[in-house]
């Protein structure tokens, strides 16, 4: 303890420190220590917040970059078999309604290059589908039943130029009919497209969900920064009026 003449008793820094012991550990630091611990404080805040949030955003890019890939690679090829499924339908009309045996040639070309078509997208699409969808799966097999039906008695007939032989044929069809591999794909798509919506829509939530962690990890990490730092400049506002205060009186010479 020291006195000085004319003053108050003032309590011995190292005194105090004692009596604390491990308790007051942090508060009995040099200033240049709470003041590094304060702005370290404050930056790993900053930096856990701007690390989730990164993390946040590369997932959610991931799941949109996720969702217009199936868009890309499989809605819109299902869109195009579609049409050309359609396609070879009028093809074997028009090869029995041409007047000669060239064009009937051409459009057996044209109708190997549209089935060609089709099979590749099928590959395509069966490729990237991440999950079965049941009507893609029964339009593969009624668009085989229509290739071997089609190849061993209708082409025959087409080639031989009787149109009302192969009305009859592509109606006696069945569930091969185009109007019935047409309701199958669109319903394929249909699925598929319900499958991309979901996907965006929980892209959507989760990165929502993540912001809001994000935002309440900040407002508590600032809170306890702003609070520890008010501990700190509390602790050397008292530190300054013990020592430097208008009480102070130093002792005279002797």
């Amino acid at each position: 303890m020291t006195t000085y003449p004319g003053s108050s008793t003032v309590a011995d820094p190292s005194a105090q420190r004692g009596a604390t012991g491990g308790r007051r550990f942090f508060h009995d630091r040099r200033l240049g220590v709470k003041l590094f611990a304060v702005v370290l404080c404050f930056v790993l805040v900053f930096t856990v917040v701007l690390a989730l949030g990164a993390v946040s955003l590369l997932r959610f890019n991931s799941q949109e970059d996720q969702a217009a890939s199936k868009s890309r690679d499989v809605l819109i090829p299902l869109v195009e078999a579609r049409g050309a499924q359609i396609q070879s339908a009028f093809l074997i009309r028009r090869m029995a309604m041409a007047p000669n045996d060239s064009e009937r040639v051409t459009n057996l070309k044209a109708l190997d290059a549209s089935t060609a078509q089709v099979n590749q997208i099928i590959a395509q699409v069966d490729a990237r589908l991440t999950a079965p969808v049941a009507q893609w799966d029964e339009f593969k097999v009624v668009w085989n039943e229509w290739q071997v039906a089609r190849d061993s008695k209708i082409v025959p007939i087409a080639r031989a130029g009787n149109v009302a032989a192969v009305d009859t044929a592509l109606a006696g069809l069945g569930r091969a009919l185009v109007d019935a591999r047409t309701a199958l794909i669109t319903s394929a798509s249909d699925a598929v497209e319900s499958r991309v919506n979901a996907d965006s829509a929980a892209a959507s939530a989760d990165n929502q969900r993540n912001l809001l962690w994000v935002g309440l990890i900040f407002v508590v990490g600032l809170s306890l920064s702003v609070w520890f730092a008010r501990s700190v400049i509390r602790q050397v506002t008292l530190a300054v009026g013990v020592w430097g205060g208008p009480s102070m009186r130093w002792p005279r010479a002797i």
